[in-house]
């Protein structure tokens, strides 16, 4: 082969360096690949779910109670017995110092007292001492009506009785509210109506035309004011019903009407969260200190 001159070489590979470039560029207008790939993000674990605290439940009398939230365990509750020879035994809990006591009845489901508690340890922060009490038949209530088999809705006024006296007596109570969530609702209207040494009273969803509500007669044998708190979803005839017993109950009485709820859930959530109604309720409460 011919010997090329040192310059042809040199312009030989300046060109084929040239036409190497031009076949391995980027179109005009649009951007490299490399430079317009979104970046890669490193493979992780999903994140992890938070929790809250492990509920766990109480020792001692109220071990009955189950697991409940941390806002409720770390609250000092005293539990207690209350005896009378002509009504029987009932179990309560009280918590709070205030002069005000409110008396807490307890609806059917969950294990009487115990639907109370989230409520109590609120209460108790607002001034007032809290009593919750097993009805008759419900919970480890050992009441004489019931063992002789002559007990009827009616006579759930006579542990009522029993704890309004204790208020008075052992706790001093200067003034006593009853309030009940669903049948307790309807029972602390009943006592309202026919026991004394009641102030007022508050009603969560108490059946109208429950058993004995004959007594209440809508609002009109009631001496004392009332809160009553009926979600709108209840119906029609349970709205009319406790708007009447507001209308014919003395001067001081309110009706609240949230949209929905029942009992105890108008007062605290799933995890003993106080909601506003609970608030509006305490409120109404100190107004008849």
């Amino acid at each position: 082969m011919p010997h090329q001159p040192r310059s042809v070489l040199v312009s030989a590979l300046l060109v084929a360096s040239a036409l190497l470039a031009t076949a391995c560029g980027t179109p005009s207008g649009t951007e490299d690949e490399a430079t317009s790939r979104e970046p890669t993000a490193p493979a992780t674990s999903p994140a992890p779910i938070a929790t809250g605290p492990a509920w766990t439940s109480f020792k001692g009398p109220l071990q009955r109670c189950g697991p409940q939230p941390a806002s409720v365990l770390e609250a000092a509750f005293k539990p207690t017995t209350l005896r009378d020879p002509a009504v029987g035994r009932i179990p309560a809990v009280r918590l709070g110092r205030g002069r005000v006591v409110v008396v807490l009845l307890h609806q059917t489901d969950g294990n009487a007292l115990c639907g109370w508690l989230p409520f109590m340890p609120a209460a108790a922060e607002a001034g007032l001492t809290v009593l919750a009490i097993d009805l008759c038949r419900y919970g480890e209530s050992d009441c004489r009506a019931v063992a002789e088999e002559s007990f009827t809705d009616a006579d759930q006024t006579d542990p009522v009785a029993v704890a309004v006296q204790y208020a008075r007596t052992e706790l001093r109570a200067e003034r006593v509210v009853v309030a009940g969530a669903s049948m307790g609702g309807s029972v602390a209207l009943m006592s309202a109506a026919t026991l004394p040494g009641i102030d007022a009273a508050v009603d969560l969803s108490g059946p109208v035309e429950w058993d004995g509500m004959d007594v209440v007669r809508r609002g009109r044998a009631l001496d004392v004011p009332v809160l009553v708190a009926m979600a709108t979803s209840e119906g029609p005839e349970e709205a009319a019903g406790a708007q009447e017993i507001v209308a014919n109950a003395p001067e001081g009485s309110e009706l609240l009407t949230p949209d929905s709820g029942h009992g105890y859930v108008l007062l605290n959530d799933t995890d003993g969260a106080v909601l506003p109604l609970a608030e509006e309720v305490l409120r109404w409460i100190k107004r008849r200190s």
